[in-house]
């Protein structure tokens, strides 16, 4: 025991006298070495931050300090926009051939024997005949045609059939294809018994229609709907994606697409989309008759580069007629925006009107989307802007509108085009129109709808919010409520819930790319950041041009158009962990396509990469067939265009 304990104390003797200084000098190393680290780390973080912030001299206006989003409401006749605004003469069909047939209210196809007067003809040198048509069982883009039958003076349709084509020929030459609809009244899937009769929704969309480009461009329209139908617009709501499709899924789905992990199952890019949760099962499930009617076939939400749906969507489908239209010599043989001496337009609200007239006394959900016209050009809506406010009075006064939701949108602003070369025109690219009319049934018994309404037409809203709207309709949520989320945590429904003044972009389910909450600080084309931005920008291209890089040529940088930093709020522009967002627009060859993207380092980044969706501001039609990727499209230029 003794010699234990000498022993113990011993080692603890020399244990004292030999190893304290060294654990010391290590325990001072290591101390030392955090501090320098943790002094290396803030210095290169302080550096960063002082570099990319507070070295910029903002001015007040570009500096809002405040956590409230700033809703732009910018000047729609902004001198910068109406540079590029042009005055065209109204839209006029050539005419080509003389209307010979018709179908009655009772599904007779008729000759037109008035017509037939006009023209002088002969009735006895006349050969009609008709072949119904419909949609292919299990195929969105082909149709299935009945045998061909002799037309004389009239003729029943065969039951349940709803499209029609004819042919006449006069004197051993072909005169007139003519193409018909006949609404077939059908019941609902489901009844439903209630007090009150359920209002029908009508929604119909023009495409690109941003809400100052309604009051330039289709002020007709835009004075009936605000004065005489009372319809209140939302002027904050904020596209949540670049085109059509991605902005509309979350208005019909209140999903979004493209995210990781998806919510949405199956292929998002081609589909099919028979599992998605469209918004019209809803109403289906509900008691009502639906329609899903879009004009331009090859490029309508679903079937874009897409295999669209295996079976039929809803109750009423226009896309057999349109894949008919398009398939006939007469589309090729008429004037822009016509087929035959008609209008397109007024073939989609022909329909319309008929189906409105039919279901007086069911109700309906109808979703109706005009993408030709204005797709490429913002001074195209004023060509439509005559018929639009006439079909509307018309709808009206006919009483059509007595029990209707009516909704007037369009999915996004002009997305093409050098106006979006301008502050006003990238602010309106990104706020969509969106109108709605409240029937006076809805208003009386509800009349926090149309409050709530107003509450919110200058506070951040998006397509997910419309979508808890049209929720609301289908299942009868109507009570009011401040808080409760009833649909998906992300959207409020604007009727009946007060959207948070101080909402955020980020809270919204908005990407950064799109969000009109952000400030800009705009830099010099031809400052060092800039230049560096846009290499590392065609760079991030071409890497993803790399797979199809056989058909694809290789982009260059041609020049810089425009450069912007993106002011983040003072709460978040903190030193440590700061990102360095630049919004840049360029122009590359060989094919002058003008992108647009943000792209984003920290203090620890090397590059410069693109967050979010890359836009394409000018047309690239001809340019980028040879690949079928819908975001590879927009900036692919085929080796075969460089031929050609």
């Amino acid at each position: 025991m003794k010699f234990t304990n000498l022993g113990l104390s011993t080692l603890h003797k020399v244990f004292r006298g030999k190893l304290v200084g060294p654990v010391l000098s290590l325990l001072i190393v290591i101390v030392t070495t955090q501090i320098m680290w943790q002094f290396y780390i803030f210095s290169v973080e302080w550096h960063f931050f002082k570099n990319h912030y507070l070295a910029y001299q903002f001015t007040n206006q570009e500096k809002n300090n405040s956590l409230t989003c700033p809703i732009p409401l910018p000047d729609p006749f902004d001198a910068a926009v109406m540079t590029y605004a042009e005055k065209l003469n109204p839209l006029s069909c050539r005419q080509v051939q003389p209307y010979l047939t018709y179908v009655d209210s009772n599904g007779t196809l008729m000759i037109n024997n008035t017509a037939v007067k006009e023209n002088r003809l002969d009735l006895s040198h006349l050969q009609c005949s008709f072949q119904t048509f419909q949609r292919k069982e299990k195929d969105d883009d082909k149709l299935s045609y009945d045998n061909e039958q002799p037309l004389y003076s009239h003729a029943d349709l065969p039951k349940g059939k709803e499209f029609v084509n004819v042919t006449c020929i006069y004197e051993g030459n072909i005169i007139y294809r003519g193409y018909h609809t006949y609404i077939i009244r059908k019941a609902p899937a489901k009844h439903t018994t209630g007090k009150h009769l359920k209002p029908n929704v009508f929604i119909f969309v023009i495409e690109s229609l941003s809400r100052l480009n309604a009051i330039r461009h289709m002020p007709k329209t835009y004075s009936y709907l605000t004065r005489t139908l009372r319809s209140q617009v939302l002027k904050g709501l904020n596209k949540v994606a670049d085109n059509s499709f991605p902005n509309m899924i979350p208005f019909l789905t209140g999903r979004r697409v493209y995210t990781d992990p998806p919510e949405l199952p199956g292929d998002q890019s081609i589909g099919p989309f028979d599992d998605w949760p469209f918004v019209w099962k809803n109403f289906s499930n509900a008691g009502y008759i639906t329609a899903l009617h879009e004009d331009s076939p090859e490029f309508t939400l679903l079937n874009y580069l897409s295999k669209g749906c295996l079976n039929q969507p809803t109750d009423f489908y226009l896309r057999p007629l349109w894949l008919a239209l398009q398939g006939s010599p007469l589309w090729k043989e008429s004037s822009q925006w016509c087929f035959g001496n008609v209008p397109k337009l007024k073939l989609l609200l022909d329909w319309i009107l008929e189906f409105c007239k039919k279901h007086k006394k069911i109700p309906y959900f109808l979703f109706s989307f005009f993408i030709e016209v204005t797709h490429n050009d913002f001074n195209n809506a004023q060509l439509l802007d005559d018929d639009v406010s006439q079909f509307l009075e018309m709808l009206n006064r006919s009483g059509l509108f007595k029990n209707t939701i009516v909704i007037l949108m369009g999915d996004h602003g002009n997305r093409y085009g050098n106006v979006l070369e301008t502050e006003v025109g990238r602010i309106e690219e990104r706020m969509p129109f969106f109108s709605i009319h409240l029937p006076l049934t809805l208003k009386k018994q509800y009349p926090h709808l149309q409050k709530y309404l107003k509450m919110n037409s200058e506070r951040l809203t998006t397509w997910i919010d419309i979508h808890s709207l049209l929720m609301d309709v289908a299942t009868e949520t109507y009570f009011e409520s401040e808080l409760q989320h009833v649909w998906n945590t992300r959207g409020y429904s604007p009727w009946r819930m007060l959207i948070p003044n101080n909402r955020t972009c980020e809270e919204a389910g908005i990407p950064k790319q799109f969000c009109i909450c952000q400030q800009f600080y705009t830099v010099s084309v031809d400052d060092p950041i800039s230049k560096q931005v846009a290499d590392a920008f065609v760079i991030e291209l071409n890497s993803m041009l790399e797979p199809v890089s056989v058909l694809c040529a290789k982009l260059w940088l041609n020049r810089i158009i425009q450069a912007q930093v993106i002011i983040p709020d003072e709460h978040v522009a903190q030193k440590k962990g700061y990102i360095h967002a630049v919004k840049i627009l360029i122009e590359v060859g060989p094919s002058r396509a003008l992108l647009e993207a943000i792209l984003q380092r920290d203090a620890w980044s090397s590059e410069y990469c693109t967050v979010g969706d890359i836009s394409r501001l000018n047309k690239y039609k001809g340019q980028s067939e040879c690949v079928a990727d819908k975001k590879l499209r927009k900036f692919c230029y085929c080796f075969s265009s460089i031929v050609s």
